[in-house]
């Protein structure tokens, strides 16, 4: 299972099998010339201080990464609004 991507895992083995750093790698799609999704991964977790704090990131810290600009940003910062609209909503 290790040796999958995280697509491939994600579609052998169910969405919920990717540990952070490849749910992150499957947002983030392609990479900077010297660095890879995984490497451009650990460097948002990095930042945020690890996972639990995603969502405290702004587009600012963001783009500062190499390799993060404007749109894969605003990608990442979709998602994260989307979770934090989602959280909020009332369960029945």
């Amino acid at each position: 299972m290790n040796d999958l991507m995280p697509r491939e895992k994600a579609l052998e083995y169910g969405i919920s099998s990717l540990n952070n750093n490849e749910l992150l790698a499957l947002i983030i799609k392609s990479a900077y010339k010297d660095r890879n999704v995984f490497e451009l991964a650990d460097d948002i977790l990095n930042l945020a201080n690890g996972f639990n704090n995603l969502l405290s990131l702004s587009y600012e810290e963001l783009i500062s990464i190499k390799g993060i600009k404007m749109a894969k940003a605003l990608e990442i910062m979709a998602i994260l609004e989307i979770s934090k609209r989602l959280s909020k909503v009332d369960r029945v």
